[in-house]
């Protein structure tokens, strides 16, 4: 992900990138650590999904690339606040 969010302004002093980074982990953290005490069978159900997890082969192929079509969308086409 740091790739995605330095790589198009060549540089590591964009200030936006590492709050959003700060933020994605704090919350990433912060639902599993709730989800490790209060609901473990349902993390673990959330770590073993993914393509790997499908039994469907089409299904397989089709998850890779519909990820990747959303993140090439929000890069690409970013939603802007308007005042």
């Amino acid at each position: 992900m740091g790739l995605l969010l330095f790589c198009p302004v060549w540089m590591l002093a964009f200030w936006q990138a590492w709050v959003y980074l700060l933020i994605f982990t704090a919350a990433s953290a912060l639902i599993t650590a709730y989800l490790w005490k209060h609901d473990p069978k349902l993390l673990e159900r959330r770590v073993h999904a993914g393509p790997r997890a499908e039994k469907d082969k089409v299904l397989k192929l089709i998850q890779p690339k519909n990820s990747s079509c959303l993140w090439v969308e929000e890069f690409t086409h970013p939603k802007t606040l308007s005042s």
